[in-house]
């Protein structure tokens, strides 16, 4: 069981980490000016993103991880 969890996550971790480096690939030679952002939170910024994707691969993790423990 537990390897299984296991290797669920690195699937998961991986992944993550897969699509992470192709945005960052996609947009690096791209210079977004600060006028851009409409937003009242400036929010889009690369920093930003890079920590909204590890806030969003660490609730995939738990979102996936958990039940799966708990129904097992």
């Amino acid at each position: 069981m537990l390897i299984i969890l296991l290797s669920i996550g690195l699937v998961i971790l991986a992944t993550e980490i897969f699509l992470w480096r192709l945005f960052r690939r996609k947009i690096s030679d791209m210079h977004f000016p600060p006028l851009m952002d409409a937003s009242s939170i400036r929010f889009f910024s690369v920093h930003r993103m890079r920590s909204a994707i590890m806030l969003h691969g660490g609730l995939l993790l738990l979102s996936t991880l958990i039940p799966l423990w708990l129904l097992w």
